[in-house]
């Protein structure tokens, strides 16, 4: 049987955060957990947090989220055009280390996704 988790991406000012949640056994399963059970993230003590629809908070482990920063150069191009994920470096970053970034108090939901048990993305269905 596969599973599949559903990913969020998060913004906070020049950073991306990368959020891989549960374990469901449809594709459909996660992507409406990456779509729509997801309200927001916080850092709170040592953790990072998600907190569901439903008002519950769960701990994201160290390992279940990717941190990116933009890169000085795609900075000055940012008004000009499109960011792309080309233009941001994966950077080494515990939520311990996140709680003292001053630019990570405040992150707005930038885009959803689904990958499978290894890791790929995988397609979704076009919403109407």
């Amino acid at each position: 049987m596969s599973t599949y988790q559903s990913v969020t991406t998060w913004q906070a000012e020049d950073f991306e955060v990368e959020v891989y949640y549960g374990f469901f056994s449809t594709v459909a399963e996660a992507a409406e957990m990456a779509r729509d059970g997801i309200e927001r993230i916080f850092v709170d003590g040592l953790c990072l947090w998600i907190v569901l629809r439903n008002g519950t908070r769960a701990p994201v482990r160290d390992g279940g989220f990717i941190v990116r920063r933009l890169r000085e150069g795609a900075r000055n191009e940012a008004g000009q055009r499109v960011l792309t994920i080309d233009d941001f470096d994966v950077i080494p970053m515990t939520a311990e280390t996140m709680r003292n970034e001053p630019d990570m108090r405040s992150f707005g939901s930038l885009s959803y996704g689904v990958i499978d048990a290894n890791g790929e993305p995988v397609a979704l269905p076009r919403q109407c």
